[in-house]
């Protein structure tokens, strides 16, 4: 509920609510793919770099076999620049 909460509020521009909601779900379940990837997927389109990249890690980390952490680690060092 959490989640798709937050997917809602995103689009809806209310960001704050957004990421509270998105916070609140991988508090949940802290080891669910789709709850980590959209946190990153918040902050790389909230400009918010360092925040995608600690997310980024830890899905890299969560999910080695996967290569979406490692690609978008590598795509928040392009935009970093």
């Amino acid at each position: 509920v959490f989640y798709n909460l937050g997917l809602l509020q995103n689009q809806l521009g209310n960001r704050p609510a957004a990421e509270q909601a998105l916070l609140n779900a991988y508090e949940v379940d802290q080891d669910n793919f789709d709850f980590i990837y959209a946190l990153v997927d918040f902050y790389i389109n909230g400009n918010e770099l360092q925040k995608a990249r600690s997310y980024a890690e830890i899905l890299k980390e969560k999910f080695p076999d996967n290569q979406a952490g490692e690609e978008l680690l590598r795509y928040i060092e392009e935009v970093s620049r």
